[in-house]
């Protein structure tokens, strides 16, 4: 079975969505599934030194924005995610997170990866966007960090990569996470573990209690 998961790293609910996914997994007798994750800017208009979060945060949601956001973190928090917004400063650009993303399908490290990035953005606040900070992740999830670094400074795949982004939405997918199951299921948003369990069981039916 492929997931293909159509994310931004910078998307609370990508993350919890992916959790929620976890845990339909796991509750599921599926031999072999195969994760793949494909770019999505949501600030696509951010230049490479990213935005102010607290001043992006009220251009996109006005200033009702941290209610929002209590939401947010209680979702988390239900998923077993402790999002520190507070530890954020500055939204980063996507697009160095995405490029190492991509490379990292040819070391088996895709999904590792995206967790990672995940967990070091809304746990820890760390800059996304910085290839010391990237280079670093890839490393822990067995990427050769000193070539990711000098990938990024060469700007390799860059344009390839924000061009794959923009025909998500030319495919109409307006928000994420978006989920597909095989090419042929779509999940869009970060819906409930038992959602998600409901069509995985259209092709991999549920153990027998």
């Amino acid at each position: 079975m492929q997931i293909d998961i159509v994310s931004d790293v910078v998307c609370p609910w990508c993350y919890i969505g992916r959790k929620q996914l976890g845990a339909a997994l796991a509750s599921r007798a599926i031999p072999s599934v195969q994760v793949r994750w494909r770019p999505f800017l949501l600030h696509p208009f951010l230049g490479p030194e990213g935005m102010d979060r607290d001043e992006l945060m009220t251009m996109k949601f006005g200033r009702t924005s941290g209610r929002m956001f209590d939401r947010v973190r209680d979702a988390g928090r239900r998923a077993g995610i402790e999002m520190r917004f507070d530890r954020i400063k500055r939204v980063p650009d996507t697009l160095n997170a995405h490029c190492v993303l991509d490379w990292a399908k040819r070391d088996g490290a895709q999904d590792d990866l995206a967790l990672a990035l995940f967990a070091a953005y809304f746990e820890e606040g760390a800059d996304i966007s910085d290839p010391d900070v990237l280079g670093a992740l890839a490393g822990r999830v067995g990427m050769d960090a000193a070539s990711v670094r000098r990938r990024l400074a060469d700007g390799e795949d860059r344009e390839r990569i924000r061009d794959e982004a923009e025909g998500a939405r030319a495919e109409m997918i307006t928000g994420v996470p978006y989920f597909v199951v095989d090419a042929r299921y779509p999940i869009p948003g970060a819906q409930s573990a038992e959602t998600i369990a409901a069509v995985l069981d259209r092709m991999v039916p549920a153990p027998a209690a």
